[in-house]
């Protein structure tokens, strides 16, 4: 008990330090109210204040039924200053101004309250701490006081010779811990009374300063108003300003200030608000002054000006509107002067081209009427010696028809006829040959469109075949998984049999030789029980051999089953070799088929150069003739050999891509055989 005494003592000593070191920077007193203005630390310090005073009933609530049944009995006194649930609520501002004021005096007459002793900040936290220090102590001494009649109590029960002692101890105690309640009691009347006192401080203040800002509302009210026009007018006026300012650049608009005009124009407008916003007041004096211009005319002249405002804002949107449309006309304009620029540029290119080609066609036409002069002046020289010659025939027939009047001339003349005779047969069998040509052209046409039919058709049946040849692939493939599943599931399943049977045959022979050699070292007399282990080892005996047979039919069945499925692969598998070696026959069947066609075609370009030689030979000027076929001719010749190459190369691409794909197909249909072999060991 002395201890506690001195810890208490210690605690208050630190206690009043404290508060002594608290009271430097006092806060004002509360008749101070309406010119004060707490600081961060105040405000720091009244919320800390604010949540000790809601933690104070539940620490008062302890073991004080009686007292805090009389708190709740107890009417609060402050009870008076509290504004109806009704009045607290918020409304939008009302159109009539009377009908606030009024509601501002009902507000200021509910507010006003007697006068009240002022009390310190800081003699109120001096309060709250005391108040707290104190419960704390009570508690710390009735938590010392239960412990010391625990300890009593089992002291007790150990040594029941020293009753008298215990029972003065006790009685001690329970004074102690009476006199600690009736403390603890006090205390907390005390700091509920402080509460009180401190609550109905705070409502007088509260309402001296309500009063003291509301002394003149309706002054307030007219002050408010005047500022109120005052900026609207101002703002009013800059917009007039702006107005005219933007009314003469929007005449003169162009295409190059299109941007440049609608950032001005949202920079203006932030402009007048803002300074709208920033104008100074002092002009509000002039409204101030004349106290005898009732509300209503501000009202009107408020109203007045916000329609001002309204359709300034729509002129001015109107002008935003115009400007737009403006900058999107300019921007159409710019994009056809573009446009058409583009165009002229492309004109002028077409132009330069048209001009190019033409100085070509020129130069092509200089040359050709050079070839055409030369060409002139050599068919000019062949007629000239046509001439010439015909002059030498009709003198040499001259000649002959003299000589004919000679009678050894006959025999020339009979030699001539024959010659004659003989070039008409000769012209007769070239018309022949001609016809026999053009007969074998016709048919080995007709041979190379029935080829052609016939490699179409063999081409589907290609195709058929490929696609059967696949489906059936996958049947068989499916076919072949699923058994190969089958398969495995059986060989493990009976794998798993054979171990386990292995096994349990296995720990009862290693049970019966362990058996047998614990009944050796005994005595003789064990003979029937060797004789019934005997049996049992017979009879395990004899279901090992059953189920190894069962195994071995399972395996064999297995094994026979597996052999037919082999069987029908490999039967499988030689039809798809016949199948493939079908398409690789048909390939090359086509390959010889369209040899024989190029061979073809050979001699008919062939035989058509020489129907075309034989046409030029019987034509006359036939030496023209004769270089352009030959020209002509020559061209063809390098066309079909670049054609013949491609499809050479054609030819070669789709061998690659067949062998790539019998390649492919193969390599799938590898496989590789593992043979297992099961292997039984006679237990004996």
């Amino acid at each position: 008990m002395i201890q506690t005494t001195t810890s208490t003592d210690k605690k208050r000593e630190a206690v009043k330090s404290s508060q002594s070191a608290n009271n430097d920077d006092k806060m004002p007193v509360m008749r101070d109210v309406g010119t004060w203005t707490p600081s961060r630390k105040q405000q720091s310090s009244l919320t800390h204040l604010k949540s000790k005073f809601a933690a104070k009933s539940s620490v008062m609530d302890i073991g004080i039924a009686t007292n805090h049944a009389s708190m709740e009995e107890d009417v609060l006194p402050w009870q008076q200053f509290g504004v109806p649930t009704e009045q607290q609520q918020l409304s939008t501002a009302p159109k009539d101004y009377n009908a606030m004021l009024q509601e501002l005096n009902v507000t200021h007459a509910v507010m006003v309250a007697s006068k009240f002793k002022p009390v310190d900040f800081v003699q109120v936290e001096q309060l709250v701490q005391a108040s707290c220090f104190e419960l704390t102590i009570v508690r710390f001494q009735i938590r010392v006081q239960t412990d010391t009649q625990r300890a009593v109590a089992t002291a007790f029960k150990l040594d029941p010779s020293s009753i008298t002692d215990l029972m003065q101890d006790i009685c001690q105690s329970s004074q102690q811990t009476a006199m600690l309640v009736d403390e603890f009691y006090f205390t907390s009347q005390s700091a509920h009374r402080t509460e009180t006192k401190y609550l109905e401080h705070l409502a007088g203040t509260l309402a001296a300063a309500m009063q003291q800002q509301y002394s003149s509302p309706q002054e307030d009210i007219h002050r408010v108003l005047a500022k109120i026009l005052v900026k609207l007018e101002s703002t009013a006026n800059y917009f007039d300003d702006s107005v005219e300012r933007q009314q003469v650049p929007t005449l003169g608009f162009t295409s190059s200030s299109s941007s440049s005009s609608s950032s001005a124009s949202s920079v203006s407008s932030s402009s007048a608000f803002t300074l709208a916003n920033s104008i100074d007041t002092s002009p509000s004096t002039v409204y101030m002054t004349n106290e005898g211009t009732p509300t209503s005319t501000l009202h009107q002249k408020i109203d007045d000006i916000i329609e001002k405002l309204s359709r300034q804002l729509k002129q001015k949107q109107e002008l935003l509107r115009v400007m737009e449309i403006q900058s999107n006309t300019h921007e159409e304009l710019a994009r056809q002067r573009a446009r058409s620029a583009s165009l002229v540029l492309e004109l002028e290119r077409s132009r330069s081209k048209r001009q190019l080609i033409a100085k070509k066609q020129e130069k092509d036409m200089i040359v050709l009427r050079d070839q055409l002069m030369q060409e002139t002046m050599r068919r000019q020289s062949l007629q000239d010696r046509v001439t010439s010659l015909e002059h030498a025939l009709k003198s040499k027939e001259a000649e002959i028809s003299k000589l004919k009047t000679q009678p050894s001339l006959a025999k020339e003349d009979e030699n001539h006829t024959s010659c004659q005779l003989q070039i008409k047969q000769l012209c007769l069998e070239l018309q022949r040959k001609k016809e026999a040509v053009v007969e074998e052209k016709e048919n080995k046409e007709k041979e190379n469109l029935s080829l052609q039919r016939k490699l179409d058709v063999i081409e589907q049946r290609n195709m058929q075949l490929q696609q059967t040849i696949k489906e059936q692939h996958e049947r068989e493939m499916t076919w072949t998984c699923q058994k190969k599943s089958i398969l495995e599931q059986c060989q493990h399943a009976i794998h798993t049999e054979f171990i386990d049977c292995e096994a349990a045959v296995a720990s009862t022979i290693a049970h019966l030789t362990e058996r047998q050699q614990q009944q050796a070292g005994r005595s003789m007399a064990s003979v029937p029980e060797e004789s019934h282990l005997q049996q049992q080892l017979a009879r395990l005996q004899q279901e090992f051999d059953q189920a190894k047979q069962t195994f071995t039919t399972r395996e064999s069945a297995f094994i026979l089953q597996s052999a037919s499925t082999e069987a029908e692969l490999e039967r499988i598998l030689k039809e798809y070799d016949r199948l493939t070696r079908n398409i690789v026959d048909f390939n090359n069947e086509r390959k010889k088929f369209e040899d024989e066609i190029q061979v073809l075609h050979q001699d008919k370009q062939l035989l058509e150069k020489r129907i075309c030689d034989d046409k030029v030979s019987t034509i006359k000027e036939s030496s023209l003739r004769k270089e352009f076929r030959s020209l002509m001719a020559s061209v063809k010749d390098k066309h079909t050999k670049a054609i013949l190459q491609e499809l050479e190369k054609q030819r070669q691409l789709e061998q690659e891509l067949r062998d790539i794909k019998s390649d492919i197909e193969m390599k799938r249909w590898e496989k590789v055989d593992v043979a297992v072999q099961t292997h039984y060991f006679d237990i004996k």
